[in-house]
């Protein structure tokens, strides 16, 4: 069935400069922040507390909140703890909760990439335009090969998901899932290249299982070792390529 619509609180007037953070709630979300459009806001795997690395193609899909230079960040009703900015790679300003884990980084978002493409069969995703000779520096402006594929930002998406619950403490269900990414989406710069995904549990264990098996060989890698997983693909001759392995 749908969920029922959710309930927001209207952000704080916003001074020259500023950005309004406000709060949102559904029966299936929780409550959660929203940017002056009233859309979700997510954080970032890789963040650290004065560090933004979602650049390239994931800012593509995921695209960063930001803020005018001088500009803050201001909080509306129902929204608490520490709200901040930082300035990213590209010079731009962009807000920043500065509270809870920022111990995570990016070997379990690149290992969810995997999960989610070899659970779910995407074949040009991050690990499969590696395994096609694509650089690192491809997934960046000035774009040498062109625009990222629509499939691969369907993938960023679909990560950010995973890593967004992961850090959140809980379990979504495929309902959640489903209804984070319509909200994203509709609110997306690159709406028109997404469609919406909807998620069964049967994906989302799949997903999970491959990860968290990932995830365990990784933290028992012992610091300087390297943690090796084999990206397969049935329409091309299978070609291996590791996470981020040092430690």
């Amino acid at each position: 069935g749908t969920s029922p619509a959710p309930t927001r609180q209207g952000p704080a007037s916003a001074g020259a400069g500023a950005v309004a953070i406000g709060t949102a709630s559904s029966a299936s979300l929780g409550t959660f922040l929203t940017g002056a459009n009233g859309m979700a806001l997510y954080t970032h795997a890789g963040d650290g507390p004065n560090t933004s690395t979602c650049t390239g193609a994931c800012a593509t899909a995921w695209p960063p909140l930001t803020v005018a230079a001088g500009g803050q960040p201001t909080a509306g009703a129902g929204v608490t703890g520490k709200l901040g900015t930082l300035t990213r790679a590209d010079g731009s300003v962009t807000w920043q909760r500065q509270r809870g884990q920022t111990g995570n980084v990016f070997p379990s978002h690149d290992i969810t990439h995997y999960a989610v493409e070899t659970a779910l069969g995407y074949e040009h995703g991050f690990y499969g335009l590696v395994a096609d000779g694509w650089e690192i520096a491809d997934f960046a402006a000035p774009w040498p090969r062109g625009p990222i594929p629509h499939e691969a930002l369907d993938v960023e998406l679909i990560v950010g998901l995973f890593d967004a619950e992961r850090r959140s403490g809980e379990r979504w269900s495929a309902e959640q899932f489903s209804e984070h990414a319509a909200t994203y989406v509709a609110a997306s710069k690159v709406a028109s290249a997404l469609v919406p995904p909807v998620f069964t549990d049967d994906e989302i264990a799949r997903v999970r299982a491959v990860r968290d098996d990932a995830l365990a060989r990784w933290y028992a890698t012992t610091a300087g070792g390297a943690l090796e997983l084999r990206f397969e693909r049935t329409t091309t001759h299978p070609a291996s390529a590791s996470a981020p392995s040092s430690r």
